[in-house]
């Protein structure tokens, strides 16, 4: 685990200590949200198409690459993101290091029709029901981050709040713990590999490509990062990958609907 990813969940674990005492978790379960039934993010990536679906991302910015957008509105983003043709959406919501906001989801679900995958550092059940609570559809759980005891049982947890689960690998160790916890699919589970190593901080396509073969068949399998081009979702497409995660090239675009489509090979 590098420095700034030991960081980050540190001051997270902080953040979601202090969120319980301002929202109790009984607070949480009460709202109409909670109880809401969610949008279905998985369909779009359940099964191998001509063409990869598309999880579009809004954040304004990155330890590793700084602030992307400015002035940042997320609902003008997504707005662009559905026109294009993105199957769902990714939102940020940690405000320190990514620029995101809880209240985020609900704002661009009131503005799209489209899921919503909530994208932060998930390091206590506490966050499955607030994510639940704030209008997500789906979750992210970072493999590479969590040991299997903490990560598994926000799993399960997730599902049975009717959400979708996006479960990440960024090495090869977390992917054999993914494929030990889910050795077959399960229904509303993901698997993502994301290209970055966490390590040493670049990126590769040529990980997904590796990774990617040992994930049991049936899984709806997403290749994430370093994707910036058509022939670049191409590969992740040739290689497996039912559903591609972009952020940065679509967030740098000057037109995103156009670069999605230019992704997707609909222009």
């Amino acid at each position: 685990m590098n420095d700034i990813l030991a960081e980050i969940l540190a001051h997270k674990r902080r953040e979601v200590e202090s969120a319980k005492n301002t929202r109790p978790l009984s607070q949480l379960r009460a709202t109409p949200t909670h109880a809401a039934p969610c949008r279905d993010f998985t369909a779009a990536f359940a099964r191998s198409g001509p063409e990869p679906g598309l999880i579009a991302e809004v954040k304004q910015k990155s330890p590793s690459a700084g602030v992307l957008r400015q002035p940042y509105d997320p609902v003008g983003i997504v707005r662009q993101y559905a026109d294009g043709g993105a199957a769902a959406l990714s939102v940020l919501t940690d405000t320190t290091y990514f620029g995101g906001a809880l209240e985020h989801i609900q704002q661009v679900k009131s503005a799209v029709k489209l899921p919503v995958l909530r994208k932060d550092f998930l390091v206590d059940p506490y966050q499955v029901d607030e994510s639940k609570s704030a209008g997500a559809d789906a979750i992210l759980l970072i493999a590479d981050a969590l040991p299997t005891e903490q990560w598994s049982p926000m799993l399960e947890t997730a599902l049975s709040l009717g959400m979708s689960v996006l479960v990440e690998a960024h090495s090869s160790s977390a992917l054999d713990t993914i494929i030990e916890v889910l050795p077959t699919p399960r229904a509303n589970v993901l698997i993502g590999i994301n290209n970055r190593d966490l390590a040493r901080q670049v990126t590769d396509l040529a990980h997904f490509e590796t990774l990617s073969r040992r994930v049991p068949p049936g899984f709806p399998r997403i290749a994430e990062s370093g994707i910036h081009t058509r022939a670049d979702a191409q590969r992740m497409h040739a290689a497996g990958a039912t559903g591609l995660l972009i952020g940065e090239s679509l967030l740098k675009s000057n037109d995103p609907a156009t670069q999605i489509r230019t992704l997707l090979g609909r222009s």
